[in-house]
């Protein structure tokens, strides 16, 4: 199909994506701007995937996948050296473990609309005016994610008809993305993490000032939090119970004035 698309056309851009982590509700928010160079007839729709690089998992989540080359029937089969750890899929053992080599790139672990055609209504049903329009995804949570600083919003325009893509575009995911350190320097640690009855979060300022510890959970929901205390400059500490939460991820914020720095905590019983 390639050598007979390569000097096609293309009636649409994609442009102007906005991803951005919310550390207050624990989403993701995307939206994005398509241009289309002239109207087009069709049933056309905007469509996200967001993904994620280095995925090792756990052992206990699936990453491990079944490697074919393994006994050497095929031959070595490294990756060049100096990359991935030189791991050979030729003797690399069957399952492979991910963590030899770095993980997976580009994994996808979020579809919106859990539709791989789009956002219904997402574009001008039946034909796309010229022009620029726009459209705002659905919010993501983020505790689907391993590490917000290794994923990717992709945005597509699809043809809700075929399955064909005309266009796509990635973007980096902004906001409080893997901030553990602001302007305040507040460094923010919690152990044990994951946490079944308490956990520890360990946290230090530049300055005293008064501190409030909320916890939200993966929808942005409070499920605790403490009145507004003093605390000295330096290193501080405090204990919070996890023995009441469900099994899950949590954002554990410490809010300092209009200054907030989080951390992911994963609760299991």
């Amino acid at each position: 199909m390639h050598n007979a698309r390569v000097n096609e056309t293309v009636p649409c851009d994609v442009k102007n994506i906005s991803a951005v982590y919310n550390s207050g509700t624990g989403n993701i928010t995307v939206s994005a701007e398509s241009e289309w160079f002239g109207t087009v007839s069709g049933d056309y729709r905007f469509s996200l995937v967001i993904v994620e690089d280095d995925l090792v998992g756990d052992g206990s989540n699936g990453w491990q996948q079944v490697n074919y080359y393994d006994g050497g029937t095929n031959g070595a089969m490294p990756f060049p050296a100096g990359i991935n750890n030189g791991f050979d899929f030729a003797t690399g053992g069957d399952p492979a473990d991910p963590v030899a080599f770095g993980g997976y790139d580009h994994v996808a672990r979020y579809l919106s609309n859990d539709d791989i055609l789009g956002d219904a209504g997402s574009l001008p049903a039946g034909s796309v005016p010229l022009g620029v329009h726009s459209h705002t995804f659905a919010t993501v949570s983020a505790s689907i994610l391993e590490d917000l600083s290794k994923c990717h919003a992709v945005v597509m325009i699809v043809n809700s008809t075929t399955g064909e893509i005309l266009n796509a575009e990635k973007a980096e995911i902004t906001g409080d993305v893997s901030v553990t350190e602001i302007e305040n320097d507040i460094e923010l640690k919690l152990f044990p993490n994951p946490a079944s009855d308490q956990v520890n979060v360990s946290f230090k300022l530049q300055d005293a000032s008064d501190a409030v510890i909320t916890v939200t959970d993966a929808l942005g929901n409070v499920v605790m939090n403490s009145s507004a205390v003093s605390l000295e400059g330096g290193n501080n500490y405090v204990t919070i119970s996890s023995a009441d939460l469900s099994s899950g991820f949590y954002f554990v914020n410490v809010i300092v004035g209009d200054q907030v720095v989080t951390q992911r905590l994963s609760v299991v019983h």
